[in-house]
């Protein structure tokens, strides 16, 4: 295991099983720490918020490095089994965090541990078993928790030396809150970087004291240290230079970037939109209804030709901040979930997304009106969450239920793209949006031809994740 990457003791792992059994892919930690997915037949791995397998790790089997156990939640099967490997200086935490990652354990999770040959024997010398009894699960935590009171007394020099800077600076400040003087307050900051050579490793005078360590000078941390029957420390043993294992471990600093404040804009209700619901007829010329595609800035006279015009928004639905600043509109976008039906000067069906603002004002207006229908909308975001894609679910109107206009496959696919959905209904709305986005062309023989193109694709991907 030692000699192989993550991705490569994932994949001989998943060798060892049968193509025609239940395991089907392998989850584990990337070299960007990211957790992706690789099948038996896939050549490149996945990211796994975008794979199949997110919902069906039970045919997945699962590895996580040292570094990757602690802060790691994956919704494992109630029945799943983990196998924990054992090393040296493993402490209780590390141990727990490990063990952990099964987050039903005892209610239906288990787990199992392996250990080389030099930890089996260090558990054996100190619970005294003998070579014909295997450890017990008390065996091997009495075994981390004498790693954990080594580790400690390891760490004692370290934090001795701390306590001691700690009192120096105290000192410093309160000789400096006495006196102003800045420089003795700086000089107790002050420490060398570096030692010479000769420092480090030449010969000295008089022996070093050990009962002299700077530490027993401090009454606390010196009460402290009698406390753990510790009565000499060295005092060059703490920042001399050492060659010592390493445990890998990801650093991670999030930075999150919010959006710059702004005003919000205030609502309102335009005369042309009061008239859209009374008449039903979309006056295009009019400023307050905007096509889909301006919203989205469709620069290519190619992607907008694929577009549909029959799906519009008000101004007041685009419209949520002051924009006095450079913030782009497409930072603050509401949510679609209110849309008007009617008819445009060629008596063709058209929607129109509005705001709830809108919506409010103008809900008695709808409820007599006979030439327009309010339509509920939600984007799908769950595999399992009700489909509003074609506005039948809940609509309001005077007019009878038979009129209601259903929109087209294409107003289903901007309004799934728009809306942020994550699972669309069928295939057939599956290759509206990838003729929207130009990724699948027909020649004139009718045969299909996919492009290739990374970017759009990483976009789809993106609007599959939950």
């Amino acid at each position: 295991m030692l000699q192989l990457d993550n991705e490569a003791l994932a994949r001989h792992w998943l060798s060892l099983y049968p193509k025609s059994g239940t395991i089907r892919a392998a989850v584990f930690f990337s070299e960007e720490d990211e957790l992706v997915v690789v099948t038996q037949n896939g050549k490149n791995a996945e990211p796994l918020h975008s794979s199949p397998f997110k919902q069906r790790l039970d045919e997945c089997v699962v590895y996580l490095d040292d570094a990757h156990t602690c802060g790691t939640d994956l919704k494992l099967p109630r029945d799943a089994r983990a196998v924990v490997t054992l090393g040296p200086k493993v402490t209780k935490d590390r141990l727990v965090q490990a063990c952990m990652r099964m987050r039903k354990l005892g209610h239906g999770q288990s787990v199992m541990f392996c250990a080389p040959p030099e930890i089996d024997r260090r558990i054996r010398e100190i619970t005294n078993l003998s070579p014909d009894v295997s450890p017990r699960v008390d065996n091997i935590i009495r075994w981390a928790i004498s790693e954990t009171s080594s580790e400690i007394e390891r760490s004692i020099p370290q934090w001795a030396q701390q306590g001691v800077e700690h009192n120096r600076r105290k000192k410093a400040y309160e000789t400096y809150s006495a006196s102003s003087d800045v420089e003795t307050l700086c000089d107790a900051w002050r420490q060398r970087e570096s030692k010479t050579l000769e420092e480090l490793y030449g010969l000295q005078a008089t022996p070093d004291d050990d009962t002299e360590h700077p530490a027993f000078q401090v009454p606390d941390i010196k009460s402290r240290l009698e406390s753990f029957g510790i009565s000499r420390l060295s005092s060059t043993g703490y920042g001399e230079e050492q060659e010592r294992e390493v445990s890998q471990e990801v650093e991670q600093e999030r930075e999150v970037e919010r959006p710059p404040k702004a005003k919000p804009a205030k609502p309102f209700l335009h005369e042309d939109v009061r008239t859209f619901i009374a008449t039903g007829h979309l006056n295009v010329a009019s400023g307050q209804f905007i096509p889909a595609t301006n919203m989205l800035q469709l620069q290519s006279a190619h992607l907008e030709s694929t577009w549909s015009m029959g799906l519009y928004m008000t101004q007041d639905f685009t419209r949520t901040i002051q924009s006095a600043g450079p913030q782009s509109p497409l930072d603050f976008i509401r949510p679609m979930n209110w849309i008007i039906s009617g008819t445009d000067d060629r008596k063709n069906p058209i929607f129109v997304v509005m705001s709830p603002h809108e919506v409010n004002e103008l809900l008695p207006d709808i409820r007599k009106s006979f030439n327009s229908r309010l339509h509920m909308f939600n984007p799908r975001v769950t595999e399992w969450m009700k489909s509003f894609s074609d506005l039948s679910f809940y609509t309001i109107s005077g007019a009878i239920q038979s009129s209601l206009n259903l929109p087209s496959r294409e107003i289903q696919s901007q309004l799934s793209l728009l809306s942020g959905q994550v699972y669309l209904d069928n295939m057939e709305i599956y290759y509206e949006v990838e003729r929207l986005l130009r990724i699948r062309r027909v020649d004139r023989n009718g045969s299909t031809h996919m492009e290739c193109d990374g970017a759009v694709l990483e976009w789809i991907q993106s609007y599959r994740a939950e």
